[in-house]
Parts: C-alpha cells; structure tokens; sequence
C-alpha cells in the first residue's frame, strides 16, 4: 500500500454521510408495489432545504407549466458530531500497515471516536404510502437496540470498517404544503452513527537483526563476563 499524501489524512464526514445514504438509498424501496419497487429518491439537505435540491433534478419547464414535485422521497442531514470519550483510549492501533513489498511500514495512534447524528424525513402524499416507507426504514434496523451496521471507508490506514448505527427517535410531523401547493406528509426519524476521525499514521523502522548479549551475574544486577552472543536475523 503506497504512502498517501497529508491531504488523505484530512478526513472530513463526507465518507459517513455517503455511506448513511446510500444504506437508506438502497434499502428502502418505492412504490410499495414489487414489481415496480425501485431505491427511494435521497436528498442530502435540511428539511428546508429539500425542495429546492429536489427541484434541481427534475427536467426544465415552460415558465407557465406547473412543475410537479415527485413524492415519496427521503432528504437526509447531519445534525451533530459529537467527541465520544467513552470508546477513547490512550493506545496505538494493534495491527500495522505496509506496502505491497513490506519494505515500509506504519502504525497510528487510537482514532477519535465521534457520534455522528443523522435526521432522515420521510416525505409523502398519502399516509400509506408514509407508513409502508417508515416501516421499511425500522427494518433497515434489525438487530435489538434498534441497531445496525454499515460499512464505511475511511482514510489510510483504516480503510473499510464497519460502524455501527442505532436507530434513536421516530415521530410525525405536521402535513405542509409543499411547492405548487402540493399536499404532503412526513416523518422524522433520528439515527446515531458510532465513528471514527483518523488519526495521521507514524512511519516505523524495520528491525533487520537482534544482538544479544549472554553475562554472567552473581547477583542478577552486576554484569561479570561475557558467556556468549547472538544475533538474530529477520
């Protein structure tokens, strides 16, 4: 694995807020119809913000034609980043990294732990429509807490790791008119993400030989003569 530059080792959360998309993206399906199911519609942006980023992908048109806004979709954003002491530790990581013909190797420093909060709105016209998507939304959770675990890249030299995620609050909000005075209805789910902030990874020497030395003592502090020595080749 080639050195990366210091660029590499600046991690800002563009790789968990691609990843948490993704995982609701791909895992929650509309219409609720099976032969026409296809990946929910995912903005990254506020609530407020929705419509407008929306607005960007649908096609141009006449400036009397009234656009109309696809529902269901979700919008998505992160709300916090928080320092988690709880999972800190003063430590290096165990395993080491090394290029492809180990002739440079690496070690870091513990990551820094970090809880990443996302809220996901679920917008839609009909409330069955909304409550078949929030229901696919807590099974996305199925593990007791409700958890679940995604996989996230990281910057050299963690990589892929696989974070866990806990599904923390759900609850409705009032109806809105949306643009054109379009009808809709949403619902608010909170999700937690356990982190990590990378840490710039340590170059280290590699041990080539070992000497030792073999004395004589009486008294197990004092050296008194040499008996024999070694050397140990990698």
């Amino acid at each position: 694995m080639a050195m990366p530059s210091l660029e590499s080792w600046t991690q800002v959360y563009r790789n968990y807020d691609r990843a948490f998309v993704d995982f609701i993206h791909l895992g929650i399906k509309y219409p609720p119809v099976p032969d026409d199911a296809r990946p929910l519609v995912c903005v990254f942006a506020t609530p407020e913000r929705a419509f407008a980023q929306i607005d960007k992908r649908l096609p141009d048109t006449p400036d009397d034609a009234q656009k109309k806004y696809p529902l269901s979709f979700a919008s998505i954003d992160r709300l916090a980043v928080e320092y988690d002491i709880k999972r800190d530790r003063r430590a290096k990581l165990r395993r080491f990294m090394y290029n492809a013909d180990r002739t440079k190797f690496w070690h870091m420093d513990w990551p820094i732990p970090v809880v990443l909060t996302y809220q996901v709105t679920l917008w839609s016209r009909l409330l069955r429509d909304l409550d078949d998507l929030n229901m696919q939304m807590h099974l996305l959770f199925p593990l007791t807490g409700p958890i679940a675990y995604i996989e996230v890249d990281h910057p050299f030299p963690m990589d892929s790791k696989i974070i866990l995620a806990r599904l923390t609050e759900s609850r409705q909000l009032p109806m809105i008119e949306s643009p054109k005075s379009q009808r809709t209805i949403r619902r608010e789910n909170t999700v937690t993400m356990e982190g990590w902030i990378v840490r710039a990874p340590e170059e280290v020497g590699i041990v080539e030989s070992i000497d030792i030395d073999v004395y004589h003592s009486e008294d197990m502090e004092t050296e008194d003569y040499l008996l024999d020595s070694y050397t140990v080749e990698e």
